[in-house]
């Protein structure tokens, strides 16, 4: 629910910092949560032959192991936003 309370759509962007495009998008459902390293995986297969991403800086909803494995198994510089609440 967005902070209306009405049901709300959210969209994945990827860019380039170097190029202004965006390099990949998908629209989603509000509640349509997870598949984070599912979406990247599609993002570095998209990279043309002899091309590598060296650091990605991602939203909070890509705080989880598997997207932080994947980065590192890719030898990839990273930096993911997390709220600093103090619960855990």
């Amino acid at each position: 629910m967005t902070y209306k309370g009405m049901k709300g759509y959210r969209s994945v962007i990827a860019t380039f910092l170097e190029l202004p495009i965006v390099f990949y998008s998908e629209f989603r459902d509000c509640n349509n949560m997870g598949g984070m390293k599912k979406i990247l995986k599609k993002i570095f297969d998209m990279m043309p032959k002899g091309k590598r991403i060296k650091l990605v800086l991602l939203d909070s909803e890509f705080y989880n192991i598997d997207v932080i494995n994947f980065l590192t198994e890719r030898n990839v510089s990273f930096a993911i936003s997390a709220d600093k609440t103090g619960r855990y």
